[in-house]
């Protein structure tokens, strides 16, 4: 905490605009933008490429072994798909994509790549120029809901969980 509140004195004199987070826990998230209101703008969360067309029939990963199951995972890809359909074919991508970008909350989403083999650049731009539909929006939350999937927060840990097992952080 320390460091951000060096972060703030050097955001106050103008040497900064933005401070951004990558992997900190919702908590720790919670905490530092409510005693630092007004200096975070991002929290970086990592989807590991799972909210993907190649995932769509692929076996489960193993670090989700047990906790996921494959049914889920399938039945959530397969709505993705469903309504990115009707969305002019859009990628599954390009609707979990707009989902998170039609939370109020949220300021952008950042896509990575790795140059050279990743790179989806025409396709992540199809994540603009259409809206979620009320109907969209509610056949995600039902597969959430079904899935217990805010439940997985608890189950796998919330980011960056599994650095601090054991410690007075959890």
């Amino acid at each position: 905490m320390d460091a951000l509140h060096y972060l703030q004195e050097i955001k106050e004199a103008g040497d900064i605009t933005e401070v951004g987070l990558v992997n900190f826990d919702s908590a720790r998230t919670d905490e530092i933008c409510t005693q630092f209101p007004g200096l975070i703008v991002s929290n970086q969360v990592q989807c590991g490429g799972f909210l993907s067309d190649k995932w769509l029939d692929a076996p489960q990963p193993d670090e989700y072994d047990g906790k996921l199951t494959p049914s889920q995972r399938k039945i959530l890809l397969r709505t993705l798909q469903d309504i990115g359909d009707r969305h002019g074919h859009r990628s599954i991508s390009n609707i979990a994509t707009r989902w998170i970008l039609d939370h109020d909350f949220v300021g952008c989403v950042l896509v990575g790549s790795r140059l050279g083999l990743t790179e989806h650049i025409d396709d992540n731009d199809r994540a603009y120029g259409f809206r979620l539909t009320p109907e969209d929006n509610a056949a995600i939350e039902a597969v959430l809901t079904q899935s217990h999937g805010r439940e997985l927060v608890r189950i796998l840990g919330d980011c960056g969980a599994e650095y601090r097992r054991g410690s007075d952080h959890e």
